[in-house]
């Protein structure tokens, strides 16, 4: 899987989710309140929608659980963890404060 989410004003997410060698690219948009966030999805130029719940951990990592897809798929109910990566991280301004 490809990501590319971004925090803008408020909490507000958006971005997109690749799969399959970017063969299935999901849309993205949602929330973010304090370390958790909330993400609905759907597929461009397709049908199929499916949701993320996460929390950022205290250890930097994103755990995001997989939800809303079809009965039998295979990332139904799923958890991932991906490092955390923020402007401040390569010496710029933002961060978890939105700075």
């Amino acid at each position: 899987m490809d990501w590319h989410i971004v925090r803008g004003v408020g909490g507000v997410l958006t971005g997109m989710v690749g799969m399959n060698d970017m063969k299935t690219v999901f849309r993205v948009t949602g929330q973010a309140t304090g370390a958790n966030f909330h993400l609905d999805g759907y597929e461009v130029g397709g049908t199929r929608s499916g949701a993320l719940n996460g929390q950022l951990q205290t250890d930097g990592r994103l755990a995001m659980t997989f939800g809303g897809l079809p009965v039998g798929a295979a990332c139904q109910g799923k958890t991932v963890y991906i490092k955390f990566r923020s402007p401040a991280d390569y010496g710029g301004q933002g961060g978890t404060s939105g700075g």
